[in-house]
């Protein structure tokens, strides 16, 4: 280093672009744009899933209850086969039967599909095809739905 030193010419860390601060100075708005692109990015996924979940957590003894009832072959009415199953089962039997299957269901399934939706409309725009357009929005859901579908 010494030598290199001594024969005017800068080290394997040094260098034009080390000396100047012009490129960093341009750079870091750059990155805190990027973080905070990021940061939206991540935000809507995470709020994509959770809604997803709040609601499957909310319908899930809806669900229950219609697999149950598609399921009882007898010929009592709706009313009391909703009865005889509370009492069978409980009242925590509609809220619990299924729900972990279907909160991971929408923990994956609904986080991807929502959250990626607004991404691959925005990704359409730059290639020609208008955001707020028809044809984009179905383009975004399909291929959101497909995606989330596919994992």
């Amino acid at each position: 280093e010494k030598d290199m030193a001594a024969a005017g010419t800068s080290g394997p860390l040094e260098g034009p672009a080390s000396q100047t601060s012009a490129p960093m100075a341009a750079a870091a708005p750059k990155t805190a744009a990027e973080t905070a692109i990021l940061g939206d990015i991540l935000l809507n996924f995470g709020l994509s899933g959770f809604s997803n979940m709040a609601a499957a957590a909310v319908t899930n003894p809806i669900d229950v209850l219609k697999v149950k009832l598609q399921l009882d072959k007898s010929n009592n009415s709706v009313m009391q086969r909703v009865t005889n199953l509370v009492r069978d089962e409980g009242a925590a039997g509609l809220f619990t039967r299924g729900l972990p299957a279907s909160l991971m269901r929408e923990g994956v399934y609904g986080t991807i599909r929502l959250g990626a939706y607004d991404q691959i409309k925005s990704q359409l725009d730059h290639v020609g095809i208008p955001e707020g357009s028809a044809l984009g929005k179905v383009i975004a859901a399909g291929t959101a739905g497909g995606v989330g579908a596919a994992i």
